[in-house]
C-alpha cells in the first residue's frame, strides 16, 4: 500500500527536528496558557470571596431591615387598637351623655 519511498521524506533529520521544535513550542505555550489560566482562577476565587462577603452583608441587612419591619407593624397595631378604644370609649361616653341629658334641652 506504502511505498518505502513514500515515508522516506518523512524520516529525514530536518523533518523530525522540525516536528520536536514544533512540539516544544506547542509545549511551551500549553504552559504559558496553564500558568495564565492560574493566576485567572486566583482573580476569580478573589471575585467570589468578595462577592459571597458582600451577599452575607446583604443577607444580614434585610434580616434587620425585616425584624425593623415587623417591630413597626406590631407598634401600628397596638396604636390602631389604642385609638380604635379610644374612639368607642368616646362614642360611648357621648351616648351615655346624650341619654343622661336633661328632657327640656
Amino acid at each position: 500500500m506504502f511505498a518505502a519511498d513514500s515515508l522516506d521524506p518523512l524520516m529525514q533529520p530536518t523533518m523530525q527536528y522540525g516536528a520536536f521544535g514544533l512540539c516544544l513550542v506547542l509545549c511551551g505555550m500549553l504552559a504559558w496558557q496553564m500558568r495564565s489560566a492560574a493566576a485567572q482562577s486566583k482573580d476569580v476565587l478573589d471575585v467570589l470571596r468578595e462577592t459571597s462577603r458582600v451577599i452575607t452583608l446583604n443577607t444580614t441587612a434585610i434580616q434587620t431591615v425585616g425584624d425593623s419591619v415587623a417591630q413597626h407593624d406590631v407598634a401600628a397595631s397596638k396604636r390602631h387598637d389604642d385609638s380604635q378604644q379610644a374612639f368607642y370609649s368616646l362614642r360611648d361616653h357621648v351616648r351615655d351623655l346624650a341619654t343622661q341629658a336633661p328632657e327640656g334641652t
